[in-house]
């Protein structure tokens, strides 16, 4: 989900206008409230749900704010703001987006075999031991997306009835048609509010597959956030984690973990 327009646009963060959060029972639900007042879309409309426990933790992200607010904090207001407003515009567009990695997801494209590769006469030794420790990654990885991308896969096969065709290669695969087919209808049939956090998930995760299964409980969001970072962990074992990717990542687990909440209580 795309960071605040301040933020964007670099511009100081609004500052807080209200002393208190609550919500109440409302005709439609639950409405949010700032010193009891409702809260409005930017379209205007009346920010509310009709799951309890989404406006408890609605509410709690505008009770959390400080001296300023900071919607990158607050996932789930931002989720609830684009199912009221945006996706009745915008399903198309989204589902169109979804479908783009269906067609080259991530779990096509694994780590290629590793070649054993004999001592050659003006190779250092320092070198040949970094080719080798090259190919043991291409091992461990190839062994991991096996571990955490075939299970996926077949069961989809199991519960669709649809195949895949994979790849170690870079060059893009084309999948069976009838399997894009049914991709698309399975988010097509989202509601506004799922489709939201499906909307989000996605482009997090790098991969339709992995947030279709969350969707149908086939994984757990943790499960699939570990699948989908599977080259960089690997990475980082060998070489070390650069602190501001951490940073980045961990903001990206909070906004997926948020919208799988959003995607089960709406």
């Amino acid at each position: 989900m795309e960071m605040s327009k301040a933020k964007a646009e670099n511009r100081p963060l609004p500052k807080r206008f209200y002393a208190a959060a609550h919500y109440a029972a409302h005709a439609d639900g639950f409405a949010i409230l700032l010193d009891g007042k409702n809260i409005r879309t930017p379209q205007q409309k009346l920010l509310h749900t009709t799951a309890e426990a989404l406006a408890q933790q609605i509410t709690a992200e505008w009770a959390a704010q400080g001296e300023f607010i900071d919607t990158d904090t607050m996932p789930l207001t931002r989720l609830l703001n684009i199912a009221l407003d945006r996706i009745i515009i915008d399903r198309d567009a989204l589902l169109k987006d979804i479908a783009g990695y269906c067609e080259t997801d991530l779990l096509f494209y694994r780590a290629p075999p590793s070649t054993v590769i004999p001592a050659k006469a003006g190779i250092h030794l320092e070198q040949q031991k970094q080719m080798d420790s090259s190919f043991r990654w291409n091992d461990g990885l190839a062994e991991l997306q096996v571990q955490h991308f075939d299970p996926v896969l077949a069961r989809m096969q199991k519960e669709y009835g649809i195949s895949f065709v994979l790849t170690d290669g870079l060059i893009p695969v084309a999948q069976p048609a009838a399997t894009l087919q049914k991709l698309s209808e399975i988010f097509a049939a989202a509601s506004d509010h799922a489709l939201a956090a499906l909307s989000l998930m996605v482009p997090i995760l790098g991969s339709a597959l992995l947030v279709l299964a969350v969707w149908k409980k086939f994984l757990s969001i943790d499960e699939a956030l570990v699948a989908a970072r599977l080259d960089e962990s690997v990475q980082e074992a060998q070489w070390g984690a650069a602190p501001e990717a951490t940073e980045k990542w961990d903001a990206k687990c909070r906004d997926a973990k948020a919208a799988e909440f959003f995607l089960f209580h709406h």
